[in-house]
């Protein structure tokens, strides 16, 4: 179990690497077509347009991609009030079954995906060569990565292993989360 967790680990932090650096460029395309968009709009009428299309695109993007980062962090949604009253065996099991609910949505999301990024193919975006089939491509791509860091945290608990200090908020090491 532990060499399991020690791979799903390295596994689980070069993807929080590569979703992090995805946000920081998505970041990026946001600011430079927000810029581009209003220089296009009050300086100069530029032939290439669609600069709000790809900005909110972007911003979806981010959106989606910052999630599974945060996730892992453990950023993500806590129930402060009912953990309080419930003594260390009870958090774990707690944070067990809400992983596995995450998890099992991850799924039932992930068993469509092929579907919707069809659809979403055939819906182009407007005045760009985009279409909806890459938005949703990358939401498919982030409930994955979701449901690798909630794998993880998972393995880690029943294994008994703390969580890395990368992958927890406030950067020390927590137990059980």
């Amino acid at each position: 179990m532990n060499a399991a967790v020690r791979v799903l680990e390295v596994v689980a932090g070069a993807v929080e690497w590569l979703l992090a650096a995805c946000a920081a460029l998505l970041m990026g395309l946001v600011l430079a077509s927000g810029a581009m968009g209003v220089y296009d709009r009050y300086v100069q009428q530029l032939t290439w347009g669609a600069f709000d299309q790809y900005a909110r695109l972007a911003l979806v993007g981010l959106v989606f991609v910052s999630l599974p980062v945060a996730v892992r962090r453990g950023e993500g949604i806590r129930l402060h009030l009912v953990e309080s009253r419930l003594g260390e065996t009870g958090r774990r099991r707690l944070h067990s079954v809400f992983d596995l609910c995450v998890i099992l949505v991850c799924a039932v999301y992930l068993s469509t995906a092929r579907q919707m990024i069809q659809v979403g193919s055939s819906q182009g975006v407007l005045s760009t060569p985009l279409d909806y089939g890459v938005v949703y491509a990358v939401n498919a791509v982030c409930f994955a990565a979701i449901a690798l860091f909630r794998t993880e945290a998972l393995l880690r608990r029943w294994a008994g292993a703390s969580m890395p200090a990368s992958a927890c908020a406030g950067g020390g090491e927590v137990e059980g989360v």
